[in-house]
């Protein structure tokens, strides 16, 4: 057995590095889907904490594809994942500053996407997303 490390194919990491990762550091992981779909801002004030924590169902091509939820989320919830995000890096010395993208994870798994798949991603209260996935 060779002393190098083991790349996972599509991940930044070894084998090792996730046995020993922590919870939200292997769900932080999880954002090697290869992307982020951003959709309309949402006024911070109309938001509900429970709306965050909700169910989300991911179609591909009209057929049910995979379903999540927010409240899957490292500490409870993606208000929760942020708070410690916050702490973690204040601790270090650092800060989040007005205008940058968090993002708190996946609800839903996106493997097996294909270019020209039509995706729809609905997030109940918090309203829905539909793209196709360009070549």
């Amino acid at each position: 057995r060779s002393s190098r490390p083991r790349l996972w194919p599509g991940k930044r990491g070894t084998p090792e590095a996730y046995e020993a990762s922590t919870k939200l550091g292997s769900y932080s992981d999880t954002l090697s889907s290869g992307g982020v779909v951003l959709g309309p801002r949402l006024d911070a004030s109309a938001l509900r904490i429970d709306d965050l924590r909700g169910a989300a169902t991911l179609s591909v091509n009209g057929a049910p594809a995979a379903q999540g939820s927010g409240a899957a989320a490292p500490e409870g919830g993606p208000v929760e994942a942020l708070a410690w995000l916050a702490n973690h890096l204040n601790g270090r010395g650092l800060e989040l500053r007005a205008g940058q993208l968090v993002a708190t994870g996946q609800t839903c798994s996106t493997n097996g996407v294909r270019a020209g798949d039509r995706l729809t991603a609905d997030f109940g209260g918090l309203g829905s997303l539909e793209m196709t996935v360009a070549p």
